[in-house]
């Protein structure tokens, strides 16, 4: 098991593909904090809950799983969330910032000054306020590894989506920024662009599949790529953007 004995943090694992990392995670043997605002089921409109996340990694007889409800948009939070799990763990090996979202799409003359804020909260602020928590304890520890959910929208210029795509493209300078910041503390940093992945959010909307025809995979998905960037150190693999679809060639195990 390539993560047994790693305690990791999964923010938005109550469904998606913060879910699919957390499973791929426990199911290599590591403790896994399962981090949301959806404690349990009926706290939202769409499905998934972090108690079901953590049952179903208990579940399998590897690593402890245990929830955290947090709201990656609050400071204090976050800051819980990174106490309480030291309090229970000792020590904190890896951290996904997943949680994130956007709105439904909007030229920029439409969209209200407070969509474009909470899609900057959401997929920006947050991961700084996350990270900010955080790298105290992993540099004490001289290790440890930040993975951020980047997005291909880093890079397009898809019409009305404009905050989302400025606000992963300044995510994912931050994560090469910190990477250069940590690596003498001997912290990796990454961006992961998992691609279209058809998410329970994504089945509530396009129920019949016409709006997101491309997305065919689900979750799980992103399980080998995860695991093996949460297996990365400072020394081996930092600073990075990296495609799910280009893992195994231009990446990860027998990439060239």
């Amino acid at each position: 098991m390539d993560l047994e004995g790693k305690v990791a943090i999964v923010t938005g694992a109550s469904r998606g593909i913060g879910k699919g990392i957390a499973l791929a995670y426990g199911a290599e043997g590591a403790h896994v904090v399962v981090a949301s605002r959806t404690a349990s089921s009926g706290d939202s409109a769409l499905p998934g809950s972090n108690d079901e996340t953590v049952a179903a990694i208990n579940a399998l007889g590897l690593g402890r799983s245990i929830t955290m409800t947090c709201d990656v948009t609050k400071e204090e939070d976050l800051q819980n969330l990174i106490d309480q799990t030291i309090a229970e763990f000792g020590h904190i090996d890896i951290f996904v910032n997943n949680a994130g979202g956007s709105f439904r799409p909007a030229p920029l003359t439409d969209l209200p000054v407070t969509r474009w804020d909470r899609v900057m909260d959401l997929n920006l602020r947050a991961v700084m306020l996350s990270c900010k928590a955080l790298i105290p304890v992993m540099v004490e520890q001289k290790s440890g590894n930040i993975l951020n959910m980047s997005s291909g929208a880093a890079v397009s210029s898809s019409p009305a989506m404009i905050a989302y795509n400025v606000a992963k493209a300044a995510q994912d300078r931050l994560t090469i920024c910190l990477a250069e910041e940590l690596k003498g503390h001997g912290i990796a940093v990454n961006g992961y662009r998992p691609g279209l992945v058809r998410t329970e959010g994504m089945d509530s909307v396009d129920p019949d599949g016409k709006m997101f025809s491309d997305a065919v995979d689900r979750p799980p998905v992103v399980g080998p790529s995860t695991v093996w960037l949460g297996k990365q150190t400072a020394e081996t693999f930092t600073g990075q953007i990296v495609d799910r679809g280009q893992f195994g060639t231009t990446w990860g195990p027998g990439s060239s």
